[in-house]
């Protein structure tokens, strides 16, 4: 992330940490659904994403702008919630 943040701010662009939070039961729906899905781009399992879960540092607001967000509402919701969210240019 610090990298990203400084690219960013190298580059006088807004930058913006978005965390996506997933409830448990929400994740195994997806990932049963995606495992019979013949366009599925991930071969995530459980497993997979339990690992990831338990390692994952959240971000702290020191690091900079921050929006969480709840990964369950419709991708349309979620990029509106971060454009709103996003800094603004130098």
């Amino acid at each position: 992330r610090a990298a990203l943040l400084a690219v960013a701010s190298g580059a006088g662009v807004p930058a913006l940490i978005v965390e996506l939070r997933l409830d448990d039961a929400t994740a195994a729906e997806r990932i049963a659904a995606r495992a019979t899905d013949p366009l599925r781009t991930s071969d995530a399992t459980w497993e997979v994403y339990a690992a990831q879960r338990d390692r994952f540092e959240r971000p702290a607001v020191a690091e900079g702008a921050l929006v969480t967000l709840d990964a369950a509402r419709p991708p349309a919701d979620l990029a509106r919630a971060i454009a709103a969210a996003l800094p603004p240019a130098r």
